[in-house]
């Protein structure tokens, strides 16, 4: 297994119990809201869930130092749970930012697509780092909540420009563009420096960055009808801003 400072298994930890936290907690405030009515969605929080929570009990176990695990599941251990963790940050971007612009725009196969091109790249990293003898980057895990990031940023856009004859009120669409396209811009850099090594890699830096505009998505409830709103010959997105 690879050496981990105290600092890293120690963020290590509390970035997995936040992220643990804020998917409960998004489900605990939209539970009642039109996403719970779609079933791949729940089953992509389910699934998430239980393997956010087998993959933080395999590191604890191995670094209880009471059970020793083998080499091929101690090893990637660390890559796993962070990118498990970074993965809650981009379900949530999934369901509370794009699924309400993209069922506004009429582009909900966009949602499923986003979904399964995340899970393929989970796998693909928990396969890479399992292979011996390879060294497999922490920076892998900040994939998917980056494929959630630019997919959230599109969808967005699309909105605001007016796609058929739908659009969200400017003022929410540009914050959000400016928002996240400030934040894709910071994660670029901090990933930058820490692929070549000017402090020390931890995870917790960049989750903080993709969850700061998730956090926004609890502010976006769903209205309880879907059908466009005219309003002087034009139509918005059925989202109300607190």
């Amino acid at each position: 297994m690879n050496y981990l400072s105290h600092s890293q298994v120690t963020e290590t930890y509390m970035t997995s119990a936040l992220s643990l936290f804020c998917v409960c907690l998004f489900i605990f405030i939209k539970y009642n809201h039109f996403w719970s009515r779609e079933r791949h969605l729940v089953c992509l929080i389910c699934g998430w869930g239980l393997l956010q929570l087998t993959a933080l009990i395999l590191f604890g176990l191995e670094h209880s130092k009471r059970t020793k695990l083998p080499d091929l599941l101690a090893r990637p251990l660390h890559t796993i749970l962070a990118t498990m963790s970074m993965w809650g940050v981009a379900i949530i971007q999934i369901i509370a930012i794009i699924y309400p612009f993209a069922v506004a725009i009429r582009k909900e196969p966009w949602l499923k697509w986003v979904a399964i091109l995340q899970c393929v790249e989970v796998m693909l990293i928990v396969i890479l780092a399992m292979i011996p003898n390879i060294s497999t980057p922490v920076e892998l895990a900040y994939i998917a909540p980056l494929t959630s990031q630019a997919a959230a940023i599109g969808v967005v856009f699309l909105s605001s420009r007016g796609i058929q004859t739908e659009r969200v009120p400017k003022h929410t669409a540009y914050h959000l563009l400016f928002l996240a396209l400030l934040l894709v811009l910071i994660s670029a850099l901090v990933f930058g420096l820490s692929l070549i090594g000017y402090y020390e890699k931890l995870i917790f830096p960049q989750w903080l960055l993709y969850m700061i505009i998730s956090t926004v998505g609890y502010r976006l409830p769903e209205n309880e009808h879907q059908g466009p709103r005219q309003t002087n010959g034009d139509s918005e997105v059925e989202l109300v801003v607190n």
